[in-house]
C-alpha cells in the first residue's frame, strides 16, 4: 500500500496533520488538492487516477503487489514530479511525498 495518511486519521485538523506527516505542498505550504498520483510496476500502470484530498493528503489501494514501482505526481500548472524505485512490501505501508513546483 501506498500512501499519505490512515483512514482513522482523517479527522485531524490540518495543524495536526502537518505535524505528523508531509502532504503534497505547494512551495509556500499549501496543499495541493486534486493533483493526481500514478504508480507503474514493470512498464505497466497499476494504480492511476489517485486524487490528493483535503491537506495533501492521498492514499494508493493497498491491492498493490509488493515490488518496485516508479510513482509520478502531476497537477495542471504544477511541474510533475516522480520518484523511481520506490519498493512496496506487502503487508506494509509506504510513504511517498512529493513536493510540486509551479511551471
Amino acid at each position: 500500500m501506498i500512501h499519505r495518511r490512515d483512514a482513522e486519521n482523517a479527522e485531524r485538523t490540518r495543524d495536526d496533520v502537518n505535524r505528523r506527516s508531509t502532504p503534497i505542498l505547494h512551495a509556500c505550504g499549501a496543499p495541493i488538492i486534486g493533483a493526481t498520483i500514478t504508480a507503474r510496476s514493470g512498464g505497466v500502470v497499476r494504480a492511476a487516477g489517485t486524487t490528493v484530498g483535503p491537506y495533501g493528503i492521498y492514499e494508493i489501494a493497498s491491492d498493490l503487489p509488493a515490488g518496485p514501482y516508479s510513482v509520478l505526481c502531476q497537477k495542471a500548472g504544477y511541474q510533475d514530479f516522480g520518484r523511481i524505485g520506490i519498493v512496496v512490501t506487502a503487508g506494509a505501508t509506504t510513504y511517498v511525498n512529493f513536493p510540486l513546483t509551479p511551471r
